[in-house]
């Protein structure tokens, strides 16, 4: 039979045979705590203590569950911030079938400069990281349209950089032979897709 000692919860086990009545007092070798044993209250305790050790690991577990859900959510939720500061877990997020890239909206196009002369055209400019953290750079995207607004041609541009340090800048830059009209409309914009 397994007996609880009320002052230090050190557990012992007795022959229940040598208990000469149901109220027999017994001493603790831990702590000394003398107290009153009864065969049918020590079957309730331990069945309290067993329920309440279940109980405990229950709650435990729940806890540990609940805390890595929360981890799996931060984790996809910011991905992107994520693989900008750790890249090497950008190929697991991307395995794993998750889009990986920039924020956009913490992004800017700056110091954008054109020149087009001769069939001869030069886009440059900067991609300014407006956060406190480290971020992917973006893809630019080019569009050429004519004085009517028909598309004359769209380009995608890598940036020198794959991230971009908080608060900094990186710069791109496009040119190429361009035989158009005289006046041409530029769009430059920020694109969503991950510069490899």
């Amino acid at each position: 039979m397994l007996i609880t000692c009320k002052n230090c919860n050190t557990i012992f086990s007795i022959d229940q045979s040598k208990l000469t009545s149901n109220n027999q007092k017994v001493k603790c070798s831990v702590c000394s705590n003398v107290w009153i044993v009864s065969q049918k209250y020590e079957e309730i305790n331990l069945n309290k203590n067993i329920r309440k050790n279940l109980s405990n690991n229950f709650l435990k577990t729940i806890l540990v569950l609940g805390f890595l859900f929360i981890l799996v959510i931060l984790g996809i939720s910011q991905k992107n911030i994520l693989s900008a500061q750790l890249p090497f877990i950008k190929n697991i997020y991307i395995s794993l079938g998750f889009n990986v890239g920039p924020n956009i909206n913490a992004l800017e196009i700056v110091n954008l400069k054109t020149n087009y002369h001769n069939n001869y055209l030069r886009i440059y400019g900067e991609i300014k990281n407006n956060t406190s953290l480290k971020s992917h750079a973006s893809l630019i995207f080019i569009k050429i349209y004519d004085s009517k607004n028909n598309l004359l041609k769209e380009i995608k541009v890598r940036p020198d950089n794959k991230f971009i340090e908080p608060k900094n800048n990186i710069n791109f830059f496009y040119q190429s032979d361009f035989k158009g009209p005289n006046k041409i409309k530029i769009k430059v914009q920020l694109s969503s897709d991950l510069v490899f």
